[in-house]
């Protein structure tokens, strides 16, 4: 799988680096394996680093993602900022993709680059609309 997952202390998250384009399957395990990590280390954040998939990346991979961190309801308290390649088609794909999330009750919010994730990931939690 290429995916690196870090676990952050101080502030506590953990990270997913995804580096290489993704197999069938490969994005919704990774939630759940980050979502179990999150869970152990006693931290409700995390990050997932898309970036380096450019335009492998599809929105049904993102809805994996979406799905594998909605299976079990107590993983409905991850907070996630998900960080993605900047490509021309995302801006509405990503509307739908956080609509989709907010459904199924995850905290969720897309970004282009990852100081404006770790922001919004660390910062106050604010309320969903």
């Amino acid at each position: 799988m290429p995916i690196h997952i870090e676990v952050h202390s101080a502030p506590s998250y953990v990270e997913a680096i995804y580096t290489g384009s993704l197999a069938d399957g490969e994005m919704g395990a990774a939630a759940g394996e980050v979502t179990s990590l999150a869970r152990k280390h006693g931290t409700s954040l995390s990050l997932a680093d898309c970036t380096a998939l450019g335009d492998s990346l599809s929105l049904l991979d993102l809805l994996e993602f979406a799905s594998g961190l909605a299976k079990d309801p107590a993983d409905r308290s991850i907070r996630d900022a998900v960080v993605l390649p900047r490509l021309p088609f995302w801006d509405e794909a990503l509307r739908l993709w956080e609509s989709a999330c907010l459904d199924q009750g995850l905290v969720v919010c897309s970004f282009y680059d990852r100081k404006s994730a770790l922001a919004w990931l660390l910062g106050p939690p604010k309320p969903t609309p």
